[in-house]
């Protein structure tokens, strides 16, 4: 009796491991389309590189540098793509690659630097927005 429930309880959770593989696969392949997608317009929108390397602050205050699309013109300007991309947020998905190699935390909100040396809020990706978050930012805000 305790081998059949044991030997089931295996069964259950081999199956909640291959489900949770099958999710993982089927989510990478289509991120990837829609890096390459993204990729691929941007390149020929921009005639430029399609990443670039931006320097921002955590909150904690160690300097990190984040990747995101390219989606300035040559002159400087930004296309409808790049308007498009910037509106939506898709501009910051390659963070995602950035959280993956542990470069970056998960949780936001993260700071950018300027040229001034003043710290500048940067709005998270919508999913990392959360009440903690916006709380630590306003405590920030009223401290400077």
């Amino acid at each position: 009796m305790l081998r059949n429930r044991l030997n089931s309880i295996r069964k259950l959770i081999l199956a909640h491991v291959l489900w949770q593989q099958a999710l993982a696969c089927v989510t990478g392949l289509l991120l990837s389309s829609l890096f390459l997608g993204i990729a691929l317009v941007l390149r020929l929108e921009t005639g430029r590189p399609i990443f670039v390397r931006q320097r921002r602050l955590q909150l904690s205050g160690a300097a990190t540098s984040v990747t995101l699309f390219q989606i300035r013109r040559l002159n400087g300007t930004i296309g409808p793509w790049g308007a498009l991309l910037r509106d939506t947020g898709l501009m910051q998905l390659p963070m995602l690659l950035d959280m993956i190699a542990g470069r970056l935390p998960v949780r936001g909100p993260w700071l950018a630097v300027s040229n001034k040396r003043q710290p500048v809020i940067v709005p998270s990706p919508a999913w990392s927005r959360s009440p903690l978050a916006r709380l630590r930012k306003e405590r920030y805000r009223s401290a400077a």
